[in-house]
């Protein structure tokens, strides 16, 4: 999905149909840092989940990093309930850098 604002890209969002879990699971979102807090990634978001009624899936999910903040309080403002948290997936020990995925989950009522 691809957000235009001011005939211009400003923001896309990946998703996938994964029927055999029953979840379309996003698996990037992006949006232009100059429209950060415009609503974008909201909106992309809730077409996310009109686009998840339209193929019947019961949930969307994604995993997003710890070390994106406004990421973590996006979902959780959409109302997306956190499902849980590996400490390890994310890990690079040749680096030493490591971040937990946390796993988001909203499910249709």
């Amino acid at each position: 999905m691809l957000a235009e604002h001011e005939g211009r890209a400003a923001g896309l969002l990946a998703a996938r149909a994964v029927p055999g879990r029953g979840v379309l699971r996003a698996i990037d979102l992006q949006v232009d840092y100059d429209l950060w807090r415009e609503g974008i990634a909201s909106a992309m978001i809730y077409q996310a989940i009109a686009a998840e009624r339209d193929l019947r899936l019961p949930a969307v999910s994604a995993e997003i990093g710890t070390n994106i903040p406004p990421a973590c309080h996006l979902f959780a403002k959409c109302e997306f309930a956190l499902i849980g948290v590996d400490t390890h997936r994310r890990s690079n020990h040749a680096l030493g850098k490591s971040a937990m995925a946390m796993f988001w989950y909203a499910g249709l009522d």
